[in-house]
């Protein structure tokens, strides 16, 4: 009896093992893209908020570093995948917002972007329409300057910091390409042959260029009641280039460099639940507004430690209020 039990149990679990895997395997996707406001048949399966995401993120980085080939290309395969451009003064025609302003349409320098789709629900679906603001250099969304540094006193190249780029956000992040930390050592040994991690660092100077941009993503949810378009979560990622140039380093008694260094660092931060349908949705159900998943901060530092610049992004409440 007991090994006809133990039998019926191992092929319980197997069972129960099978089940939860091909049940997990075979659990639809719940959100579904289309390529516009009105091609409700046309659903794009293979496209993914996140795959958007990320070729956001690319076209980020190629505005930043200034190839404008490669932001045409990349908007063009953004447009490809259900992306379109709106105004904001249509947009405030979508969602009611700032309609009074006849001064806003006019203003904003960030370029509107929108992606359609449906979200299920505990079985019931919604429309979802997002809005993707993303910076020109004459928007608010946008920080750039140059600060030039030099060191105060001695230390070895290991020890004496070189760059530091650290973003903040409201409830964490989920990733951080950006966040460099490196030392004098770290940064110029592959320039510098002779340079060690313990030569003493006695003179050295750099300017480093850096610039930022924030991108801003307001999720609507369209009301089943009233067919409005209603606000359920504001978020924003930022991407940053900071490019240092080194014409001045002596170390030792004998060690120098002879020409400038040229070094540039990159990449986005991107807080926990960025973009996430869920939140939103669940926000609107509630009549709340999720607006916790924000970079608010980039600080970058440079030689010694020293303070270059600490970018407070905007964060808006709403597209209107982008200059």
């Amino acid at each position: 009896m007991k090994r006809i039990i133990s039998s019926i149990m191992v092929i319980l679990l197997v069972l129960s093992t099978t089940i939860t895997a091909f049940a997990a395997d075979k659990v639809p996707q719940s959100e579904v893209i289309f390529s516009g406001q009105h091609s409700r048949n046309m659903a794009l399966s293979s496209v993914t908020i996140g795959d958007i995401d990320q070729l956001v993120d690319e076209r980020n980085e190629a505005y930043l570093n200034g190839d404008n080939e490669e932001v045409e290309r990349l908007t063009n395969e953004l447009h490809s995948t259900g992306m379109g451009t709106i105004s904001l003064d249509e947009l405030n025609q979508l969602t009611g917002e700032n309609k009074s302003d006849s001064k806003i349409a006019a203003r904003s320098g960030a370029t509107f972007e929108t992606v359609y789709s449906t979200y299920t629900h505990n079985g019931i679906t919604y429309d979802i329409m997002r809005i993707y603001a993303t910076p020109t250099t004459s928007s608010n969304l946008y920080y750039s300057g140059v600060t030039a540094l030099k060191n105060s006193s001695s230390a070895t190249a290991n020890s004496m910091k070189f760059i530091s780029i650290v973003a903040q956000a409201t409830a964490g992040l989920a990733s951080d390409s950006l966040g460099a930390i490196q030392t004098v050592y770290g940064a110029l040994r592959s320039s510098i042959s002779a340079l060690s991690s313990t030569s003493t660092i006695n003179n050295i100077s750099s300017s480093y260029t850096w610039n930022a941009a924030e991108t801003c993503v307001f999720v609507y949810v369209k009301s089943t009641v009233t067919g409005n378009w209603v606000m359920g979560a504001q978020y924003s990622k930022a991407s940053s280039t900071v490019t240092t140039v080194t014409p001045t380093l002596e170390y030792d008694s004998n060690g120098a460099i002879t020409s400038a260094i040229t070094k540039t660092y990159s990449g986005t931060a991107t807080p926990t639940y960025y973009n996430n349908t869920y939140k939103a949705v669940s926000e609107y159900l509630g009549a709340g507004l999720y607006d916790l998943a924000r970079v608010n901060k980039i600080v970058v530092k440079g030689i010694q430690g020293k303070k270059i610049k600490t970018i407070n992004l905007l964060n808006p409440d709403t597209p209107g209020t982008i200059d």
